[in-house]
Order: C-alpha cells, then sequence, then structure tokens
C-alpha cells in the first residue's frame, strides 16, 4: 500500500481521501463577502490562506482575511480540525452546498497495475450505481408526487414549493440525481410530474459535468439552486386545466387545448416572477421552447434564439431527451442511443451545433443505462460515458443475458475501449427484453 497526492472536483471526494489544502471556490469566496468572511474564519481557524488582495496574492493566517479578499488556497489545516480533512458523506454534502470545488487529497493506493486499478475502480462505480438506482427508484415516486401536489396547489391559487423543495435537497444532499438520471429509460414516466423529476436530474448531471469540461462557470449559487431551476421548468402547467394536462390525447395542433399547453412557457415566467426566483430560472422556464428559428411551429413563445440563456438550450435538449425515453403508457418511447441520434438532426435546424456538441459529450452517445447488443451476441447494460470523447461509442457494459439469451446470475463489466475485438451492434429497449422487471433486473446486477 502506497499514498499519492493530487487533485480532485468535489464529485471525486470519497471516505478514503484525506484532505490536505481546499483549492478552488465559488462565487461565496471570490471575492469573499462579510458572511463568507465571518464564516470562514470561524471553521478554518488556525489554517493558513493564499489569498488575493488589492490584485497581489500572499500568504495569511486563515484570522487575518478580511472581506473582499479572493481565496486561492486554505492550507495547513490544524489536527484538531479533522472534521475538515476526513472525507465523510456529511462533509462532501456540505462543501457542495458552500460551494467549494477543488481540493489536494492524500489516499492510499494499492500497487495494482494501471489496467486492474482502472477495471476495479469501475467495478465499484458500477455496483455503487447498481445500488444507488435501488434506493432512488422510491425518492423518484415521493417527488413526483410532490411536484404533482405542487402544481395542483398552484392552480388552487397557493404558491407553496416547499416539498418539491424537500426533495431537490434530500437528492442534492444523498447524491442521487445520478442514479435518477440511469433510471429514465427503465422505469413508468408521464409527460409533466416524472418528467420535471427526470429532467432536474439529468440537466443536473449534465450541467456538472459540462463545467468540468468546459471552462464555464455556473450561474447558480449552488447545486440545489440548479436543481431547483430544472424542476420548475414546467411550473407554467400550474395553469393548464388539470384534464388538459393529464390527457393521454394527441391535441390538434390549433385547438384550444394544445394553445393552452403552448402557453405553459409564459405562464410559468409570470409565476417564477412574481414568486421572486432568479432571472436565469425564469429564462429557464420561458425560454426552454425556443428554437432558432421563431417562425416554427414548435417554437413558443415566438422570440428571438438571443433571449435563450445558455443553461436554458441545455434545458431544452435534455426536456426533449427526456420526453422521448420516458416510458409512457400511451405511446412508443424511444431508446437513449437513438433519441441521441436524432437530437443531432436537429442540430443547426433547432439549435445551434455547439449545443449539441456539449449535449454529446457530456450524455455519451450511448447514455448510461442503455440497452446494447454487443457483436459477439451479448446484451448488456451501459455504464459510463468514456473519457476519452474520440472513444464515445465504446463505453463499458455491464453484461445482463450471454448470447443465448440467458438471463445471467454472474455478471461481467467489459470496458470497450480496453476490448478491441468487441464491439455494439444495436441497441434495445430495456422494457421490450425485460418487461416490466427491467428496472429490477438492473438494479440486481453484481459485476465483478
Amino acid at each position: 500500500m502506497t499514498t499519492r497526492t493530487r487533485s480532485v472536483s468535489i464529485d471525486d471526494l470519497d471516505s478514503s481521501m484525506t484532505i490536505q489544502a481546499y483549492l478552488g471556490f465559488g462565487k461565496l469566496y471570490t471575492p469573499t463577502t462579510d458572511q463568507s468572511c465571518a464564516w470562514l474564519i470561524h471553521n478554518f481557524r488556525g489554517c493558513k490562506a493564499l489569498v488575493e488582495r488589492e490584485g497581489k496574492q500572499g500568504t495569511i493566517g486563515i484570522e487575518k482575511l478580511r472581506p473582499g479578499d479572493s481565496l486561492v488556497q486554505i492550507f495547513e489545516l490544524p489536527k484538531e480540525l479533522s472534521k475538515l480533512s476526513k472525507v465523510t458523506d456529511r462533509l462532501v454534502s456540505e462543501l457542495k452546498s458552500r460551494g467549494f470545488k477543488q481540493f489536494l487529497i492524500q489516499e492510499e493506493v494499492k500497487t495494482l497495475p494501471s489496467a486492474a486499478q482502472e477495471q476495479a475502480k469501475a467495478v465499484a462505480a458500477a455496483n455503487k450505481l447498481f445500488e444507488k438506482v435501488a434506493e432512488a427508484s422510491p425518492v423518484r415516486e415521493e417527488a413526483k408526487m410532490a411536484v404533482e401536489n405542487m402544481l395542483d396547489n398552484a392552480r388552487g391559487g397557493k404558491m407553496d414549493t416547499s416539498d418539491v423543495l424537500r426533495y431537490v435537497n434530500h437528492i442534492c444532499d444523498s447524491g442521487t440525481s445520478e442514479a435518477l438520471s440511469a433510471m429514465v429509460s427503465l422505469k413508468q414516466s408521464d409527460q409533466t410530474y416524472a418528467h420535471c423529476v427526470d429532467v432536474a436530474a439529468i440537466f443536473q448531471q449534465a450541467y456538472t459535468e459540462l463545467l468540468n469540461i468546459s471552462s464555464r462557470k455556473s450561474v447558480f449559487k449552488d447545486p440545489k439552486e440548479l436543481m431547483l431551476g430544472a424542476f420548475m421548468h414546467d411550473f407554467g402547467k400550474s395553469k393548464v386545466p388539470k384534464d388538459v394536462l393529464d390527457s393521454t390525447v394527441r391535441f390538434e395542433r390549433d385547438s384550444k387545448e394544445m394553445n393552452l399547453l403552448q402557453s405553459h412557457p409564459v405562464f410559468g415566467a409570470e409565476l417564477l416572477g412574481h414568486m421572486g426566483l432568479p432571472d436565469y430560472i425564469v429564462n429557464m422556464a420561458h425560454y426552454h421552447h425556443v428554437k432558432m428559428d421563431p417562425g416554427m411551429k414548435s417554437c413558443y413563445p415566438p422570440v428571438t434564439y438571443d433571449k435563450v440563456m445558455f443553461e436554458t438550450k441545455l434545458l431544452a435538449l435534455v426536456d426533449i431527451y427526456q420526453a422521448l425515453v420516458g416510458k409512457r403508457s400511451y405511446k412508443k418511447s424511444w431508446t437513449p442511443p437513438e433519441t441521441v441520434r436524432y437530437l443531432g438532426t436537429l442540430a443547426g435546424v433547432e439549435y445551434e451545433d455547439e449545443m449539441y456538441g456539449y449535449f454529446v459529450q457530456v450524455m455519451g452517445k450511448y447514455p448510461k443505462s442503455s440497452l446494447v447488443k454487443l457483436s459477439d451476441g451479448q446484451v448488456g447494460f451501459v455504464m459510463n460515458v468514456p473519457r476519452d470523447k474520440t472513444k464515445l461509442d465504446r463505453p463499458q457494459v455491464a453484461i445482463a443475458q450471454n448470447a443465448a439469451g440467458e438471463t445471467l446470475e454472474h455478471n461481467d463489466l467489459v470496458d470497450l475501449t480496453v476490448i478491441q475485438d468487441l464491439a455494439i451492434i444495436g441497441e434495445l429497449d430495456a422494457q421490450d427484453v425485460f418487461g416490466q422487471h427491467a428496472l429490477d433486473v438492473f438494479c440486481k446486477l453484481n459485476v465483478a
């Protein structure tokens, strides 16, 4: 066993690590405010800080931090502050809510060959996801009911988001958004309530990953505000009569019902604005159906594309993706890979090519939990988006069925970037293959 020191993001922290220094900070600390300065001095007493003050960098004791200083690094954590150095789930949750982003950590590593080490890490991540999806399933159902209650209450004039906010907090604190995202193609959905939950989870995952691979900065205060914004994108549907909203009938294009449904972005912007939500969350609700060509029938309200924020453009893609992939009793759903390809046909027409490029980088050509068939006849679930973006067609696959179509009790994790003589030759609908037990099959996988 040896130790190594490296820099990691907030999403990579785990209990095997010890934080040596804090390296990346959100807007509250660059520069610090009166409140954030006081909080840092109270909680990091005894630490050293590298700060930028009046254009110059220097090292100070944290007690000498002033409002307006920009944090560059916090280091030399004393032993009595082990609660800020030993990584726990509670610490990670607190750091996320406070806007900390990057850390210098020390961890113990086994001296395994590189390939074996990567495989062991991938196996652990896959098994953790199976467990998380099983845990997240009832949370999704409860959050779905909270969305329905919120819209029903708003329809009656009561603007209460407390239940939804409670689930936003729970999902963020428990780190279940990845699991909820993976569940989209495995479980029944609907056109409003589960849709809002799924879109929020996918958007948080996609937007967070996009920030990691690009130089963009988040407009949101923290992950919880990010997820709340996506949860509320269809809040304007609270002004649509419930029998219209819940109908499984396809309305005529210019019908009264369709006009009502297509008014929900305007309704949502009005309601969220009156509730005092930030402009960027209002923008997400207002413009997530706006296209590059405002004359398109599918563009509503008919405004120019320059009004649409970057975040709203990404949300729009996630919105279409979930609507097509989501399992609904009254329509045939699409597989995640074919939905990604379809969105590619809309690039340059309904939204920019660059936006689609971002979407594919974070979602992959085969999004997590896609069911695929390999060239040797085996069938399995996709478990990752390859880090090498030139190899997005070669993810890791957890084998669920052998070539004879038999469901396996013992599962292998196949890394297509390593096993070159295998390839994906097709994608399958998990519910066509496993019926109503698709989610259970996924959750019971255990790769080795």
